[in-house]
């Protein structure tokens, strides 16, 4: 009976052990899995595919969007290009960027300096303006800076691109966005 039940016990403690290094296994192979969507600095990677990613470095700070269609998102709409990324970091003012590019045309490049047609917004609670909308929320436009289109896709519905720009603020210095990439699946 003693031999039977030692038995029993090895051939548990077997199974267990399979099961914790499966277990293991799966658990480091989702984190290298994880890890190869960033780049060296911590950013998603700049794709062209759909994924969903706003992201960038605001004055050396990683800022990446959090990942759902509401706070990531744009499209076209005729010749008006127009995405955004919203983050909300923890116990801190919810931020907005947006990138506005009106009459489209073949071109890839385009300056973000033209508040009216050609800009980059960054839209907050955070104290850094004067100016308001009338509902506490900063809205301030980019003085400088580029977007470069990497993909337009009508049919598949796919807008990619990099961008980086500077947006002065009335008390919070000059907020320097860069490394920016977007890849957005529009409706």
């Amino acid at each position: 009976m003693r031999k039977l039940a030692k038995s029993k016990n090895r051939h548990y403690l077997k199974k267990l052990t399979l099961f914790i290094v499966c277990l293991i296994s799966i658990m480091i192979c989702a984190q290298c899995k994880k890890g190869r969507n960033l780049d060296p600095d911590g950013l998603p990677k700049a794709t062209q595919i759909g994924a969903m990613v706003f992201a960038c470095k605001i004055n050396g700070q990683n800022w990446v969007s959090k990942m759902s269609r509401d706070n990531t998102g744009g499209g076209l709409q005729g010749d008006t290009l127009a995405v955004h990324g919203t983050n909300y970091p923890e116990g801190a003012p919810f931020e907005i960027l947006s990138i506005v590019i009106k009459g489209l045309n073949s071109r890839s490049t385009f300056a973000l300096n033209e508040p009216q047609n050609q800009y980059a917004e960054f839209i907050s609670e955070k104290i850094c303006s004067n100016s308001t909308t009338g509902n506490d929320l900063k809205r301030l436009k980019s003085s400088e800076g580029e977007l470069v289109l990497t993909r337009i896709d009508r049919d598949k519905k796919i807008v990619s691109g990099t961008f980086w720009f500077n947006i002065p603020t009335d008390k919070c210095g000059n907020l320097k966005i860069t490394d920016g990439r977007f890849d957005i699946q529009y409706n």
